[in-house]
C-alpha cells in the first residue's frame, strides 16, 4: 500500500480542507507530519503548508523551500482527477 502524508503548520487556512479530501476518500490511514515538532534542516521543512505526498510524490503543495502557505484551488477540476485516492491506494 502507498504512503500518504500530509506535511503542514498550524494555522495554514488549507489544512483542514486537506485533511478532509484524504478523510472523505475512503483512506484510513496517513500520516499528518506537523513541520512545528521537526528538526531545523529536517526535509520535511521545505514543504508548503498543506502538502499532500503518496510515496513521495507532491500530490497538492510544493517544495518551495520555506515553511508558507499553499494555496490550492481545491475546486479546480484538473487537480481533482488528482485527488482519485481510492485508486492511487488500490482502494476502489
Amino acid at each position: 500500500m502507498p504512503k500518504v502524508e500530509l506535511i503542514y503548520f498550524a494555522g495554514c487556512p488549507g489544512v483542514p480542507r486537506a485533511r478532509a479530501l484524504l478523510e472523505g476518500s475512503g483512506l484510513n490511514h496517513f500520516a499528518e507530519i506537523s513541520q512545528e515538532g521537526l528538526e531545523e534542516g529536517h526535509p520535511y521543512r521545505r514543504f508548503s503548508s498543506p502538502t499532500i505526498l503518496v510515496d513521495g510524490q507532491i500530490i497538492a503543495g510544493s517544495s518551495n523551500g520555506a515553511e508558507a502557505c499553499s494555496f490550492i484551488d481545491w475546486e479546480n477540476a484538473e487537480l481533482k482527477k488528482h485527488f482519485k485516492l481510492r485508486q492511487l491506494i488500490g482502494d476502489g
